[in-house]
């Protein structure tokens, strides 16, 4: 009985030791779904309880618990947690569907999905075949809704500044005329199909090196006969709807900050319709929500909501903040409701959000992992006073017996 109780113990420090390690780096990090969680807590259970059967080193049953969690909750927790996008209900899958998809999220290194495989843009320019590339752009478009997708990130608009240029093979040319033909061309194509494209990065992104705040400085002459004009010929030839901005700043200014390039260019001169995205501002405050929205942005491409958008609620008050973020809601709807997003939607449709019943299943199973780990947090808490107690028992009645002799 006490080797049990001393198993069982043993196991519960393991699972602690595991899931805490889960959690933190769920925390830390954003890796993990609380779905994912449940998965590697199972995997914890198991992988400890047989390391525990062959007897090995405490220490070496920890680590081989926290490995068997994650790959658990990777292989099979993360396939089926993040089975669809849009976390449909398995239910809702046919059988064959439901496997693919599986399939498909288990083979593939970060759990994303396959597609075709094109030429870099400077191997498009490189054609000078317009009717090719707007080709090339109806495939895109037609990947994209096969798999379900309604925006893309591209394309790539910014020059061959320098033939060293870390992402030359994003972007078309050294020659603003090619490069903006073929892009109109391409996004043309891309957009026959419901698919609404985000030119990026907008303005001035050419160099790699310090490319997060980097100053560049310039006249309005060579940015409207150059770094422009790729962006102007995608809008008013090839009808783009959004633009990505840049980490980089206008002279002084952050272009996503700048009212005179996306309120007074893009949609002032140009006609633009869409919405615009921030590059990646995970990691760069300056990025500044409230100076974005009034020049004109209107989402910010972060994972992370406390460096941004969670500061919004402080300009509740705001009339003109609020307002600026009203008219960024109405892009942002007005794009996706002109997209294939609505592919299959009618009038009379209403949208209900509903809970799968495996997610329900999984919040139920954390529930139960969680009381279970605090039961037999109390029950080692209470064995060990118990072994304090037999220790000074026992050290008493030793004490007892060497008195009598």
């Amino acid at each position: 009985m006490n080797a049990l109780v001393s198993n069982v113990l043993t196991q519960v420090f393991i699972t602690l030791i595991a899931v805490s390690g889960i959690y933190v780096l769920t925390g830390l990090t954003g890796m993990f779904s609380l779905g994912q969680a449940a998965f590697m807590a199972i995997g914890s259970y198991v992988s400890g309880l047989l390391v525990i059967r062959a007897h090995v080193p405490f220490a070496l049953a920890a680590l081989l618990a926290v490995a068997g969690a994650t790959l658990i909750g990777y292989v099979i927790g993360y396939p089926v947690v993040r089975l669809r996008r849009d976390y449909i209900s398995l239910v809702t899958l046919g059988f064959g569907e439901a496997i693919a998809a599986l399939l498909n999220r288990m083979t593939t290194l970060t759990g994303g999905a396959s597609a075709m495989c094109y030429t870099s843009e400077d191997v498009m320019a490189a054609t000078f075949n317009v009717d090719l590339i707007n080709d090339v752009g109806r495939c895109i478009g037609e990947d994209c809704l096969a798999m379900g997708y309604s925006g893309l990130y591209g394309p790539g608009i910014n020059m061959h500044r320098t033939a060293y240029s870390g992402r030359n093979f994003e972007y078309y040319a050294s020659d603003p005329f090619v490069a903006g033909t073929i892009c109109a061309a391409e996004v043309n194509g891309i957009q026959s199909k419901g698919v609404y494209v985000y030119l990026k990065h907008v303005a001035l992104n050419d160099s790699e090196s310090s490319r997060r705040g980097v100053n560049t400085w310039l006249n309005e002459q060579a940015a409207r006969e150059i770094y422009l004009e790729v962006a102007d010929k995608a809008v008013t030839d090839g009808g783009a709807w959004s633009v990505m901005s840049g980490f980089n700043r206008w002279g002084a200014y952050w272009c996503g900050a700048y009212d005179n390039l996306l309120t007074g260019f893009l949609r002032g001169e140009l006609g633009m319709r869409g919405m615009i995205i921030t590059d990646y501002s995970g990691s760069s405050k300056y990025m500044d929500l409230a100076d974005g929205l009034i020049a004109g942005s209107d989402i910010w491409d972060s994972p992370d909501p406390t460096i941004h958008t969670t500061l919004a609620p402080k300009y509740e008050n705001d009339a003109y903040i609020v307002t600026e973020m009203r008219e960024s809601m109405h892009k942002i709807l007005y794009t996706v409701a002109n997209s294939n997003a609505m592919n299959g939607w009618s009038s009379a449709d209403r949208l209900k959000v509903i809970t799968p019943w495996w997610k329900t299943a999984l919040y139920a199973l954390d529930t139960v992992l969680a009381v279970l780990t605090v039961l037999c947090i109390w029950r080692l808490v209470v064995a060990i006073k118990r072994k304090k107690t037999w220790t000074a028992e026992q050290a008493a009645n030793t004490a007892n017996a060497q008195n009598q002799q």
